[in-house]
């Protein structure tokens, strides 16, 4: 249900889930997950997910960092992951025990 002014509403928002995920190009560890909502007929961005998903991770021109989209459900289940430089596939790492 949605809220405006007070006013709620039962029509549900069409929305799409996009997550994009910057990674280290050589050993595909994980340097920041990037999650955005799209709605149809929706304001532009400014910058494209991806251009944002580089610049929370810190990434400027030089760096080693490449952005791949991926599906959010991948993510849904927690643990590590990285990201396969060849594939540009996920991949579940092992849980390290706590200490």
């Amino acid at each position: 249900m949605q809220a405006h002014d007070g006013l709620q509403s039962t029509t549900p928002i069409d929305s799409e889930t996009r997550v994009h995920v910057a990674f280290d190009r050589t050993s595909g560890e994980v340097l920041h997950v990037h999650e955005s909502i799209v709605f149809p007929n929706g304001a532009q961005p400014h910058e494209t997910p991806e251009a944002r998903a580089r610049r929370f991770a810190g990434a400027t021109g030089s760096d080693n960092i490449e952005i791949v989209e991926v599906d959010p459900a991948e993510l849904r289940v927690p643990g590590r992951i990285r990201i396969d430089p060849t594939t540009h596939k996920v991949h579940r790492l092992p849980n390290e025990p706590r200490r």
